[in-house]
């Protein structure tokens, strides 16, 4: 029986059904639409970041951040590119394999590229270069020259840092050899001075 007595008086019960009715409006209609706002807000969001990122991954190289319409305007295409010149698969491929093989057998680039990557760092990636959009006028030894000068560099500062570790290596067995010494003479000191002691007595 919807309104029997059961505690309720007669003139109580528009009382309550307003109360019921307003209940179910403000916290079932009004409540949850605002959290279905929230949701579909949240995945509107995260739609249009996807979005972006996708049309970033379509229009920008991922590794040299050039755009493709460079490409398409002065080279073979921007397809050609990210498969042939930038295909990040490779800078992939080829750090997993820096990892692979023991750092003593890296040599000078590997070394360097190695070292970068344990850092997050991403100062060997040819920042807004690529070789095919070098001007067709540019001589091939302006090129050759702009890349022995950039191995050169690389060479530079990884025997500068080999030639610092070594004479801190070198600081560090001079130092020890200096507290053995001391050691030594402190052990011995004793007994030179008890010899001495006893000739002279």
């Amino acid at each position: 029986v919807p309104f029997s007595n059961d505690g309720y008086s007669s003139n109580r019960q528009p009382v309550r059904l307003i109360y019921d009715l307003s209940f179910f409006i403000i916290v079932t209609t009004i409540g949850l639409n605002i959290v279905f706002g929230i949701i579909i807000n949240t995945f509107g969001q995260l739609r249009e970041e996807r979005n972006k990122s996708e049309s970033d991954m379509r229009s920008t190289c991922f590794i040299c951040g050039i755009a493709s319409s460079e490409f398409e305007r002065r080279a073979d295409g921007f397809e050609n590119h990210i498969k042939r010149d930038h295909n990040m698969w490779n800078y992939v491929y080829y750090s997993l394999y820096l990892d692979s093989i023991d750092t003593g057998n890296h040599n000078a680039i590997q070394k360097y590229v190695y070292e970068l990557i344990k850092r997050e760092e991403i100062g060997f990636f040819p920042h807004k270069e690529a070789c095919s959009l070098f001007d067709k006028h540019d001589s091939t030894e302006k090129s050759l020259h702009e890349l022995q000068q950039k191995a050169e560099s690389v060479l530079q500062r990884s025997k500068d840092k080999e030639y610092a570790k070594s004479v801190s290596t070198k600081k560090a067995e001079q130092q020890k050899s200096i507290e053995e010494e001391m050691k030594m003479l402190q052990f011995h000191a004793p007994i030179e001075m008890a010899s001495i002691y006893r000739r002279l007595s």
